[in-house]
């Protein structure tokens, strides 16, 4: 009985030990800790990358991602709890000005399109030409502003900007959270990265 009781005074130390180090960890994992700063490195090294130059071949076909090239460095490192989100700030400033040009156009007739589409979705009235593209759109599709823009898709042949950010379908969006650029004309543009308040740009 004796060492019994010692054998239970030598392990309940122990135990309580090990209980208060599982109930930290869990108390940390769990507990949010804000993001205070980033810094963007080029891949692989402590060096601050401030530019970074593609040949447009190596960006229009299948994009690339920018994560393969920039390491995003969050402090403190324990910092959790947060998302990425890459994003184009500012103008594209353009090298070559005849696809700007016809960017631009392009913008124009679609929004022009949207429009009509929009109207015609509205009144149920869908113009001849635009049927088929409807009856694609309708089936997948129940949301009228999801079924406009899949129109758009199929009835316009889609021309990116210089630069652009790109979801899992390459239709270009505001914000990702993948890093995925596409690129489809010479030009420059700032990117910034964002982790809950905290921004860096290059």
């Amino acid at each position: 009985m004796k060492k019994l009781l010692i054998g239970i005074l030598i392990l309940l130390p122990i135990i309580i030990l090990l209980a208060v180090s599982l109930a930290l960890n869990i108390v940390v994992g769990s507990a949010h800790i804000a993001v205070e700063n980033l810094q963007l490195n080029y891949k692989g090294t402590d060096n601050i990358a401030y530019n970074l130059t593609f040949s447009l071949q190596d960006v229009s076909e299948n994009g690339i991602r920018l994560e393969d090239y920039i390491d995003v460095v969050v402090f403190p490192q324990h910092a959790n709890n947060y998302s990425l989100e890459w994003r184009i700030v500012g103008d594209i400033v353009y090298t070559d000005d005849d696809y700007k040009q016809t960017y631009e156009a392009y913008v124009a007739k679609k929004n022009a399109l949207l429009k009509e589409i929009e109207e015609e979705l509205g009144s149920g009235n869908i113009k001849d030409e635009h049927k088929g593209a409807y009856d694609i759109a309708k089936d997948k599709y129940l949301d009228s502003s999801e079924i406009a823009n899949e129109m758009l898709d199929l009835l316009l042949e889609k021309i990116y900007p210089a630069m652009c950010f790109v979801d899992n379908n390459n239709n270009a969006v505001d914000v990702n959270t993948t890093g995925k650029l596409m690129a489809s004309s010479y030009g420059n543009a700032t990117i910034e990265v964002v982790a809950e308040n905290v921004s860096k740009t290059l």
